[in-house]
């Protein structure tokens, strides 16, 4: 979901390109996410099956995003969430719960013999999406494009690996990015060819009159995955108190009484506080490698497993030779240097 402050960023966006020659940090669960949920000519891409019924979208979109990024230039890297924190951690154990139920029915359907109700269940959610992004890994991997998989967050680490001048920006549609320190985020406009949007952090706390620790006031006030806010308290009117007195608890108790505070005591906010300021990154980051294709192995996870059409494959495989060899021989990034 990320936080609720998108009407307080959206009208500092502006139109930007990919920094050529640059590493672009690409938030893989987003990605994965929007390759499912994109529409094509009317159709939404997470409906795309293979013919034994298993989900396809997730290979097209991130085999396609990642060859584009390294067409127009810039060295793509993914970054995926490890262990989400205790708060996020909450929230996810009902789709876990749900997880482990509906593998538990589809062995007992199989075994049973029961093909219509073991076929349904392989249509949910809970029963694909821990098999989509392994796969999505398995891809990189054979694409010979690198990946990071995160101690936590996958936002925060991408937002650590921009401020310390590895990558030049971050890739998501969410705006946690910035809250965990990303100095650029750049979001990715839906049409028929790429293009995106930039935000930049220094931007936004200076219209706003923020620090950015203040910034993460306002989100907590106005919803982010790790609370979701106080009710009645908008975006637009949590900026406006933080403008005023600083901090949520310096926040008269008169106003407080207005909403249900009861939900977020001192303590809580510290901890979301340091989740945002603080996060569980890696810093032993190892340097990344982009490599020519594993074809074979391409081929056999997109056309023999999932039955995908072998020239469009070989295609794109051909696309991200042809663009590796023209790129710079020396990644401009300090730490990977």
């Amino acid at each position: 979901m990320g936080s609720n402050i998108s009407p307080l960023i959206v009208p500092f966006q502006k139109p930007s390109k990919l920094p050529k020659g640059e590493v672009v940090v690409i938030d893989g669960h987003n990605a994965v996410v929007q390759a499912m949920t994109k529409s094509v000519a009317g159709w939404q891409m997470g409906a795309w099956r293979d013919r034994h019924g298993k989900p396809v979208a997730h290979l097209y979109g991130i085999l396609n995003r990642a060859t584009g990024i390294l067409q127009v230039g810039a060295w793509p890297l993914f970054v995926f969430d490890g262990k989400p924190a205790d708060e996020k951690g909450k929230k996810d154990f009902d789709r876990i719960q749900a997880y482990i139920t509906t593998q538990t029915n589809l062995t007992k359907a199989q075994r049973g013999g029961d093909i219509e109700y073991a076929s349904w269940l392989r249509e949910r959610p809970a029963y694909f999406w821990p098999k989509v992004f392994a796969e999505v890994k398995q891809l990189l991997g054979f694409l010979g494009c690198p990946y990071l998989q995160a101690t936590s967050e996958g936002e925060a680490q991408a937002a650590f690996l921009c401020m310390i001048d590895a990558a030049s920006a971050v890739i998501s549609q969410d705006f946690d990015t910035m809250l965990f320190g990303a100095p650029l985020l750049l979001r990715r406009i839906q049409g028929p060819k790429a293009a995106y949007v930039e935000v930049r952090l220094s931007t936004i706390l200076r219209h706003l009159h923020l620090t950015r620790e203040q910034l993460v006031d306002v989100a907590i006030l106005a919803g982010t995955d790790f609370h979701p806010g106080i009710a009645g308290l908008g975006s637009k009117l949590a900026l406006k108190l933080v403008q005023q007195y600083g901090w949520i608890e310096d926040i008269p108790p008169e106003i407080k009484a207005s909403y249900d505070f009861s939900g977020l005591p001192l303590a809580q906010i510290d901890v979301i506080r340091s989740l945002f300021l603080a996060p569980d990154i890696r810093v032993d980051v190892p340097a990344p490698v982009w490599r020519f294709p594993a074809r074979e192995s391409l081929v056999h996870l997109c056309c023999r497993e999932h039955h995908l059409n072998e020239d469009r494959i070989l295609r794109a495989a051909e696309r991200w030779v042809k663009a590796l060899k023209q790129m710079p021989k020396v990644v401009q990034s300090r730490l990977f240097s």
